[in-house]
């Protein structure tokens, strides 16, 4: 995940530079509008290869917990919990996959910039969003 971290905040501080790129080139056979696009989707194409990687599945976690047996009452109680524990954090993680990370690369491709304009990760409301995103 570091790896996919890196390459999001180095797409986050290069749009600007694209924009500023594609403003000076004037060049017509791409848009600054299609160049964020393009690169907010090769950043985002290490995750169709992600399945390749060893990963602890969350389905796999509550799937041996209702196989086993609770030894006492008292576990007994909280086995009822635990897989519903694993399967909040697992829609915790879709949520933050899909909507909140991906949807960053959207909105980021999508935004018209403005040429000379801070890139996102300099302002002090993303440095929270992304420490928040990322503990």
């Amino acid at each position: 995940y570091q790896g996919l971290n890196l390459a999001q905040i180095i797409y986050i501080h290069l749009v600007p530079e694209v924009i500023q790129n594609c403003v000076s080139t004037m060049s017509p056979s791409i848009s600054g509008k299609a160049a964020r696009i393009s690169i907010a989707l090769l950043v985002t194409l290490p995750w169709l290869v992600r399945s390749y990687f060893p990963v602890n599945r969350f389905s796999d976690n509550y799937a041996k917990l209702s196989a086993k047996k609770p030894s006492n009452a008292a576990a007994g109680a909280l086995d009822w919990i635990i897989p519903h524990l694993y399967r909040l954090k697992k829609y915790q993680y879709i949520f933050y996959k899909h909507f909140l990370l991906h949807g960053l690369n959207v909105s980021i491709a999508l935004k018209d910039w403005i040429v000379g304009e801070r890139s996102l990760a300099t302002q002090e409301y993303f440095k929270w969003y992304w420490l928040g995103l990322n503990t």
